[in-house]
């Protein structure tokens, strides 16, 4: 276990596999109890790590990304980061990581060119 920006971390290895995920927790006691679950899991076979894209919504990964990386970037790189993200979280904000598609893309380009955005202003999202 370990502590990555006050979140507590597992890494576990077995069967020649390393797992390293965010235990989603600042509490010392709880990661402990976390942890011994997966353990307990993946020797009884029963640990499947669902991809992220399976769990988490457009809006929360975009969440996670300006608390996380924007403040790292430029302000005039947030302010960007900010104006897009005005557009796409109204659109995609609900949906499932993995159930955004090409074509939902493509749709989302179509309705932007019918709002009157400019080719430059849909390619940058």
């Amino acid at each position: 276990m370990y502590k990555r920006d006050g979140v507590w971390w597992a890494c576990i290895r077995y069967g020649g596999k390393k797992i390293q995920k965010s235990l989603e927790t600042t509490d010392k006691k709880l990661t402990q109890i976390i942890e011994a679950k997966i353990r307990t899991e993946i020797v009884e076979g029963e640990y499947y790590e669902r991809p992220l894209g399976e769990t988490k919504t457009f809006k929360d990964m975009m969440e996670k990304f300006m608390k996380e990386h924007a403040p790292k970037r430029t302000i005039s790189m947030q302010n960007s980061y900010f104006a897009s993200l005005k557009h796409l979280t109204p659109y995609f904000g609900s949906f499932k990581l993995s159930a955004i598609t090409p074509k939902m893309i493509s749709d989302y380009k179509v309705l932007r060119y019918g709002e009157g955005a400019k080719p430059s202003s849909i390619q940058t999202y």
